[in-house]
């Protein structure tokens, strides 16, 4: 009987360990730094992870340095959507460049369902239709954001902020 005792004694301590730890309930952090961080939450997007119920916080300016030979390739596509929340922490993501004359959904973000929100851009942008600087279609919420992105196309689907934007909206942004 005082062996039961025991037992139930150290898996109590243990619980009230890992709960006073927040060990138990924590949420995954996603944190971005420097530019290699970037590119691989990107191809972890474009590859499939949703990122649902998760914060990506951005923790410095981040200069791309975009070129003919360097360019962006837009977070998330039309079956890989971004349904997260990005906090920009304020920051911004410079250099972002895209060239392509038959390229549609050409942005920093290429597709969100998710919260974009304290981001701005800067950059360049040449290609075809829903071309913005920082959301090419919108599904989700952009809240204080802004876009310095030069933007050339073929469409009437062009915009600073968001080419194209859902049933949600955006906000407090420039």
């Amino acid at each position: 009987m005082k062996y039961k005792y025991y037992i139930y004694i150290i898996l109590v301590s243990i619980f009230i360990i890992l709960l006073a730890n927040n060990t138990c309930y924590a949420a995954e952090e996603y944190t971005i730094y420097n530019v290699e961080d970037l590119i691989r939450f990107a191809s972890e997007v474009n590859g499939g992870k949703t990122f649902a119920g998760q914060t990506v916080y951005l923790m410095d300016n981040i200069d791309i340095e975009g070129s003919e030979d360097n360019q962006w390739t837009p977070i998330g596509t039309s079956s890989k959507k971004f349904e997260g929340t990005f906090e920009g922490n304020g920051y911004s993501i410079s250099g972002i460049y895209i060239k392509k004359d038959n390229y549609d959904d050409a942005a920093f973000f290429g597709e969100n369902s998710g919260t974009i929100k304290n981001l701005g851009v800067y950059g360049e942008i040449t290609g075809n239709h829903f071309l913005a600087g920082l959301c090419a279609e919108n599904r989700g919420i952009i809240e204080k954001c802004f876009s310095e992105v030069t933007l050339t196309g073929k469409s009437i689907n062009i915009g600073g902020i968001a080419a194209w934007n859902g049933d949600i909206r955006y906000w407090r942004c420039y």
